[in-house]
């Protein structure tokens, strides 16, 4: 069900709402899907918000790729695969500030528990406890893959 449901958002079927960015860009998305993964979309489309009305939000503050992202996060429980490019920190940057703005805590906690782990894997491999051949490998498997 969940593979549909990204379907529906990449095939832009049956969209409700459209989101419009700086340069012209937009992309479309389903109120229902929204609003079950954060309360503040529920809110802006129950209510007398202009939203509500119009089925059209105007996003100022978060990059065009960065929402995209962002929702189909919302449409998988899952971020998209990220190039790890020079970018990739910055991009984890931007999807967590897009979730504290919209409370999807569960991406939040996604990105903190990731965090946690690179940082545990990182004191590990400078252990002095790790054998040199070893730590060059486990870092070429973590850059790498």
């Amino acid at each position: 069900m969940i593979s549909g449901l990204l379907e529906k958002f990449h095939s832009q079927t049956q969209c409700d709402v459209n989101f419009k960015f700086k340069g012209g860009q937009s992309i479309g998305a389903h109120i229902i899907i929204l609003s079950a993964a954060s309360p503040v979309f529920t809110a802006m489309f129950q209510s007398d918000l202009k939203e509500s009305q119009t089925h059209e939000v105007i996003i100022e503050d978060i990059d065009f790729q960065v929402f995209i992202h962002f929702l189909e996060y919302l449409y998988s429980c899952r971020v998209s695969k990220l190039a790890k490019d020079e970018h990739f920190v910055q991009t984890i940057n931007l999807l967590c500030q897009a979730a504290d703005k919209y409370f999807v805590e569960d991406l939040k906690h996604e990105f903190e528990f990731q965090s946690h782990l690179i940082g545990e894997t990182c004191q590990l491999l400078q252990s002095p406890l790790l054998p040199v051949n070893d730590f060059e490998e486990s870092f070429h498997y973590l850059a790498f893959n």
